[in-house]
């Protein structure tokens, strides 16, 4: 397949998966420049790894990318999508924990905290899959910390809005929108126990993203709204900061 025909391919199928240039970038560990060179055809795609992570990412079959018969890409969704669902869905009590490892579990809320800031200051640069590989090992460590008696709990009860603020950013961006529904939720509760406003509002934030993208804007704008006056209630002078 020449490179013309490849990247306009690759436009298309981006194009209806509603991903910008920089999302598919990352997901495929290149830059956006790379990609901008690729779907306009003055690069061409040699590396089978990546035409076969494109072929994944856009659930094409791997021949529409190199015009030949292959093997297509089996597994359509986003590589880390179930193994954070599976962290997501795994309430573990303080006994089961011990049980599992032999030891109590020893969380520190401040390294949680670093980590949590790390992984999002990774999806902010579009390193998706980099992150995609962190969540399920910080959505273990905050929920283990949430179950630790005698921890710091408005600590670790922000670490752990933190984790899943950055869970539900990064779901919504590649189109998990029911597990980003559950993420931005978790985040919310945990920024409340936190008593953390600022947490609460980025939570709310992510949260009215996800309700727009399942078709909601009225119940976003609400949302945002509700938000954006309860921090500015909390941020006038005279009144406690958080």
């Amino acid at each position: 397949m020449d490179p013309t025909t490849r990247g306009q391919t690759i436009k298309r199928a981006r194009r209806r998966h509603g991903y910008s240039q920089s999302v598919l970038a990352g997901l495929v560990g290149r830059s956006e420049s790379w990609l901008s060179q690729v779907e306009r055809g003055i690069l061409t795609v040699d590396s089978h790894g990546i035409l076969t992570r494109l072929a994944h990412v856009l659930r094409l079959d791997l021949a529409e990318l190199t015009g030949t018969e292959t093997e297509a890409a089996t597994d359509m969704r986003y590589d880390a999508a179930s193994t954070i669902e599976r962290a997501m869905m795994r309430y573990s009590t303080l006994e089961t924990i011990v049980a599992e490892t032999g030891t109590e579990p020893r969380v520190d809320p401040a390294s949680l905290s670093v980590q949590a800031h790390q992984a999002y200051t990774a999806y902010q640069a579009a390193r998706y899959d980099e992150v995609g590989r962190r969540l399920p090992w910080l959505i273990r460590e905050a929920e283990a910390a949430a179950h630790t008696p005698g921890s710091d709990r408005p600590a670790v009860c922000s670490a752990r809005a933190m984790v899943y603020n950055t869970t539900a950013a990064l779901l919504r961006r590649v189109g998990e929108k029911n597990l980003a529904w559950q993420a931005a939720d978790r985040a919310m509760s945990a920024a409340e126990w936190a008593d953390q406003t600022l947490l609460s509002a980025v939570g709310a934030y992510q949260l009215a993203y996800v309700f727009i993208s399942r078709g909601r804007p009225v119940e976003a704008a609400e949302l945002a709204m509700g938000a954006a006056g309860a921090l500015e209630l909390r941020m006038r002078p005279g009144t406690p900061k958080n």
